[in-house]
């Protein structure tokens, strides 16, 4: 039987080629996580990560610094992240009752409701209506 995936918005099948041989290649031969020491293995890992944002941030055409690029644990998390860091006390943020809920919940959360002028959109979306108002 073939298989046909639809849940591209939470992983990606298939991977692209090669990555599932570069990740056990990873596990297999460095298998150790950044920052953590000195010894070979971490030192190993943090080349990867330095490398791995040196390519990103080439292929995304990013300011020469590689700090620029940084790993976070999903897409949600980065958006969160992302969201929660750029918005100030004051600003004013305009979502769709269509966003997914990791681009909905940062402005319409109670975290820090005095950052944000709350649209209707996010009124909408509490109460479960998916509607344009």
């Amino acid at each position: 039987m073939t298989r046909i995936y639809l849940d591209n918005a939470a992983t990606s099948y298939p991977k692209a080629p090669g990555v599932g041989a570069a990740a056990q290649r990873f596990i297999e031969e460095i298998g150790s996580n950044v920052n953590r020491s000195g010894y070979l293995g971490s030192l190993a890992a943090e080349e990867t990560v330095f490398a791995t944002r040196d390519l990103l941030g080439e292929l995304l055409n990013f300011p020469p610094r590689s700090e620029n690029v940084i790993f976070t644990l999903n897409v949600t998390y980065g958006l969160n992240f992302l969201l929660k860091g750029l918005l100030k006390p004051g600003d004013h943020c305009l979502v769709s009752s269509l966003e997914h809920n990791a681009i909905m919940r940062p402005p319409c959360s109670s975290l820090r409701p005095e950052a944000y002028s709350i649209p209707a959109s996010c009124a909408t979306a509490r109460a479960g209506l998916l509607r344009d108002t």
